[in-house]
C-alpha cells in the first residue's frame, strides 16, 4: 500500500515550538487541499492521513475541502468495512460529538487498536488506542467493478509477461547447455536367449500400445473434446478466482493480521 509507505517515512515528524511551523506539516495541509493553513498549531490528523493518500494517487474528493482538517470527515473517504485492516483509516471519538482523531490502523487486539497517526502527542506517531473509541473503519480506495480493476492492467500478467521475456532473452544469450555424456557399452554382451525373451516382452509392450492407439484414434474427437473442456473450465475458474481476489483486495484490503496484545506502559495514547 503505497499510502503505508509513505505514512511510515514520517514517523516521527514533530511540531516545531512557538510561532514557527514544522514545513513538513504545511505540506500536510497544502496536500489535503488547504493550502491556506501555515500553522501547525491547527490539528493535523486529518491533514496528514488525507495527504498520504493524495500523495499516494488516492482521490479524496468524496471529502469536501473545508473538511479536510477535520477528522470525522475520514467517514467519507473511500469503502467502510466492519473488521480492522492493516492500512485502513480508523476515525476515534475523542472530547465533544465534533471532535476526533484519525490515523492508519497498523494493528490490534480485542480490545485495542494501534493507529500511525499525526498530531498524536504533537507527532506523528505509531500508538495505541482503546479500541472502543473507534467510531468507523475505511478502507481509502474506493470501489471498484472487477472490469475496472481489470482495465488497469493486473501487475501479476505484467510480471508473467516480463519472466518471459527474459527468459527469452536468457535462451539466446549464449548460456552455456549441460553436456550430456555418452552412454557407455555393458560390460558382456548378453546372450541369444536373453533377448529373445526381451525381445518377446517389447512385443508384447508394442501390441498393448497398439491396441491403446487403436482405440485412442478411434475415440480421439471424444478425447480431444474432454481435455479441451477440462483445461478451459479450469481456465475460466482460475479467472474467475484471480478477478474476485483482486476486486476484494482493491475495496477492502489485505487479510487482517492481529497484532500482539500491547505493553500495558503503552495502551493509552495522549492526542
Amino acid at each position: 500500500m503505497r499510502w503505508m509507505e509513505i505514512a511510515w517515512a514520517d514517523l516521527g515528524i514533530k511540531e516545531t515550538a512557538g510561532p514557527e511551523a514544522t514545513p513538513a506539516i504545511v505540506a500536510y495541509f497544502r496536500d489535503a487541499g488547504r493550502p491556506d493553513i501555515t500553522s501547525d498549531e491547527i490539528a493535523w490528523c486529518a491533514a496528514f492521513v488525507n495527504a498520504c493518500l493524495s500523495r499516494s494517487g488516492v482521490s479524496i474528493a468524496a471529502i469536501p475541502q473545508g473538511e479536510r482538517t477535520l477528522a470525522r470527515s475520514c467517514l467519507k473517504q473511500g469503502t467502510k468495512i466492519d473488521e480492522p485492516r492493516v492500512g485502513c483509516v480508523a476515525v476515534l471519538k475523542r472530547g465533544e460529538p465534533w471532535q476526533g482523531h484519525t490515523g492508519f490502523v497498523t494493528a490490534w487486539t480485542a480490545d485495542k487498536i494501534k493507529l500511525l497517526s499525526g498530531n498524536t502527542s504533537n507527532s506523528v506517531t505509531d500508538q495505541w488506542f482503546d479500541r472502543h473509541l473507534v467510531i468507523g473503519l475505511r478502507w481509502p480506495e474506493v470501489p471498484a467493478t472487477s472490469k475496472e480493476i481489470a482495465a488497469k492492467g493486473s501487475r501479476i500478467a505484467a510480471a508473467s509477461r516480463r519472466q518471459a521475456k527474459d527468459v527469452g532473452i536468457v535462451g539466446t544469450s549464449g548460456a552455456s547447455v549441460p553436456v550430456v555424456p555418452a552412454p557407455t557399452m555393458p560390460p558382456e554382451v548378453p546372450s541369444l536367449e536373453t533377448i529373445g525373451q526381451k525381445a518377446s516382452g517389447l512385443k508384447g509392450v508394442v501390441e498393448t500400445l497398439e491396441g491403446f492407439l487403436t482405440f485412442a484414434q478411434a475415440k480421439w474427437p471424444w478425447i480431444a473434446g474432454g481435455l479441451a473442456a477440462y483445461f478451459l473450465g479450469r481456465m475460466a475458474y482460475d479467472a474467475w478466482v484471480i478477478r474476485q481476489a483482486r476486486t476484494e483486495d482493491h475495496n477492502e484490503g489485505w487479510s487482517p493480521v492481529v497484532s500482539p496484545a500491547p505493553a500495558e506502559e503503552d495502551a493509552d495514547a495522549v492526542l
